[in-house]
């Protein structure tokens, strides 16, 4: 097999500019691959010669090139290793004027008499504009139970130094893998040891320079945070705190260092907010605490050592400017482009060339070229070319009471061009995964492509999901088909009361957790939903958390106990894989072998109970693709089987 392949795409002599200008003409309903984004991570070379971005290709993902002048864009695609390893290209940035770095990553499966388990591998290269030259910095090839570990991830990408990147790795002896920082030459790949932390150390930290001055580790629960001087060998413990505390999980996280002081993320006010402390110890101050829900991403500017704005999410984002300059430019750039929201992804080291990102909760997003020098700007391309604003629902924000008096809130999709008082409507309930992520009013594909099938789509945010503060995260743990599964059929329940949904025609899809939450539905409310969606999701608790052991994966299963609960006896009561004999719905299972965060087995295990219990239920179990299916054709596929099965049993 090739490595590393390049070719120039297809398209004649076209200008970039025009390749992803013109939509396709929108049909009714737009179609599943219509809901698949075909352009991300754009970026520029710092002279503004090319600009590159991850495209799709042959249902994986590429890079592909594109000189500023015309001509031929190039192609550069990671190819593939194996019949069952589908490599892709997951991330790039531009290192000095004609090198890129482009990260590789695919999902390996490793048995061994102990252990079963899957894992995201990682490759790390070095090509030039035109696809040659590439240079193999790092491969990551994990084959050992005690080397579960993140690998080759880079740290920093040493912004004003254009032959090295700083890279995590692990140094592995017998039984015991270290962390380790290398300054990696980007030319040669050779690469020299920068700092040493140990076998739980998370990451390392940066200062504005690209020095190693700090690391997290979580060590038998406790997260603990050490500093040092540069250079030195030795490490300072400046923070202790367990990960879990009387039923509580904490969170801390250090974030950056700027001007001398540490920023992190903590919530020992409750919920997430930015402090600061000097990199020495001594006490948090805070920098920003919103007044009720976390905390989000923190943007510095390395160039100039100073924070740029700190991001919350109530339902959509919220920005919070430290520097007016900035502020004053991100709200030039609102005014000059459609959208409710605008970032600025990339510019050229002289600031005269910049990439644009508008996105809003009821805007397609869209890539813009701004040329200062030439006064103009132009549009790069649509994420979603096949879409146009007439197929997108629209989303408002819904708020209900729990049984218990809990106040939750949710985001109900309409079908396109409809209102509430058209209903009631079709009804698809579809909450997140996790369960302790959490969704927002922004766009979501699955969501958009079921409400243009004409269903009405509710996401609620049911306890247990991140984001909210501490309280409500809290109250979700070891509520797996208690709390958390009631707060989806009081939203049900609202919804039906309110006459918005019809509640003769319902169905539950779920991912990930949610799949869980909406079998078990089958289980815990038998006559509410006239079926079950699951995709990629976990059945039996006791067997996961027996895998995890079996696994050794200590700091994931301690997780898993405090969140879930520990009691087999009681997990097993609410898995629906031991209690298939009570469903009477149709269910449709699918899952992905490759899957390193759900087990494909715990889909299989399911399938079979379902089968033994002669429950209507159709699967399947897709050879390639991880988590979120990302693997495109086996994404499209799943979208028309779950469209097919909606249709079958809530249009019947």
């Amino acid at each position: 097999m090739a490595l590393f392949l390049n070719r120039a795409l297809s398209v004649g002599t076209a200008v970039f500019l025009s390749i992803f200008a013109v939509s396709a003409q929108a049909q009714t309903p737009p179609p599943a691959e219509a809901f698949r984004w075909q352009i991300r991570d754009v970026e520029l070379s710092p002279d503004g010669r090319y600009l590159s971005m991850i495209q799709p290709y042959q249902g994986r993902t590429a890079l592909v090139v594109y000189p500023m002048a015309g001509g031929e864009p190039t192609l550069i695609e990671p190819g593939q290793r194996g019949r069952t390893e589908n490599l892709e290209v997951s991330r790039h940035f531009w290192s000095g004027n004609d090198r890129i770095v482009v990260a590789v990553n695919w999902n390996d499966h490793y048995v061994s008499r102990r252990s079963n388990f899957r894992l995201e591998q990682t490759r790390l290269l070095s090509v030039r504009p035109d696809g040659t030259d590439v240079q193999v910095l790092f491969e990551t090839r994990q084959e050992q139970e005690y080397n579960i570990a993140r690998e080759s991830a880079i740290i920093d990408d040493l912004e004003f130094d254009d032959d090295h990147i700083l890279v995590e790795l692990r140094d592995c002896g017998i039984a015991v893998c270290v962390a380790t920082a290398h300054k990696v030459n980007i030319i040669t790949g050779r690469s020299l040891t920068m700092a040493r932390g140990g076998p739980d150390t998370r990451y390392f930290i940066t200062n504005s320079i690209g020095e190693v001055i700090g690391r997290q580790d979580i060590d038998d629960g406790v997260y603990r945070i050490y500093t040092r001087d540069p250079g030195d060998v030795d490490w300072t413990q400046i923070v202790s705190r367990p990960r879990f505390d009387n039923g509580r999980e904490n969170t801390i996280s250090p974030i950056a260092v700027v001007d001398g002081l540490l920023y992190m993320r903590s919530d020992h006010e409750g919920r997430d907010g930015i402090y600061r402390l000097p990199i020495e110890g001594g006490e948090f101050e805070r920098v920003y605490l919103h007044d009720s829900v976390d905390a989000g991403s923190l943007w510095v500017d390395d160039e100039n050592d100073r924070i740029r704005r700190v991001t919350a999410t109530v339902h959509q984002p919220e920005y919070i400017y430290f520097d007016e300059e900035y502020e004053a430019r991100v709200n030039r750039y609102n005014r000059l482009v459609p959208g409710e929201y605008v970032a600025i992804t990339a510019e050229t080291d002289d600031e005269t060339l910049r990439v644009l990102y508008a996105y809003g909760p009821n805007d397609l997003p869209i890539y813009y070229l701004m040329d200062d020098e030439a006064g103009t700007i132009s549009e790069l391309g649509q994420v979603y070319p096949q879409l146009s604003p007439s197929d997108l629902a629209h989303v408002s924000v819904i708020t209900y009471t729990a049984r218990d008096g809990m106040e939750i809130s949710g985001y109900l999709a309409l079908p396109p061009g409809r209102t509430i008082e058209d209903g009631p409507f079709p009804f698809v309930m579809y909450p997140h995964g996790g369960p302790n992520a959490r969704d927002t009013i922004m766009f979501d594909d699955l969501r958009q492509f079921l409400a243009t099938r004409g269903y009405a789509v509710f996401a609620p945010q049911f306890r247990g999901s991140r984001g909210f503060g501490n309280e409500f995260l809290q109250a979700g743990f070891e509520e797996w088909g208690g709390a958390m599964q009631n707060d989806l059929t009081d939203g049900t329940q609202y919804l039906i009361d309110q006459g918005i949904v019809d509640p003769g025609r319902m169905c539950i899809v779920g991912w990930s957790y949610s799949a869980y939450a909406a079998v078990m539905a089958g289980i815990d409310t038998p006559d509410l939903y006239n079926c079950a969606v699951g995709i990629n999701g976990v059945y039996d608790l006791p067997r996961l958390l027996g895998d995890l052991t079996t696994n050794r994966a200590w700091e994931t299963l301690r997780f898993w106990r405090a969140t879930m609960g520990s009691n087999n006896s009681e997990l097993a009561r609410v898995s629906p894989n031991r209690r298939a004999d009570e469903i009477h719905i149709p269910i449709l299972i699918l899952a992905s072998e490759e899957d390193p965060v759900a087990p494909y087995e715990e889909s299989r295990r399911m399938i079979q109970s379902l089968r033994q219990a002669n429950v209507p239920h159709e699967s399947h179990i897709y050879e390639y693709g991880n988590h979120s299916l990302d693997y495109r054709p086996n994404r499209v596929d799943a979208y028309n089987r779950v469209e097919q099965f909606l249709a079958a049993h809530i249009n019947n």
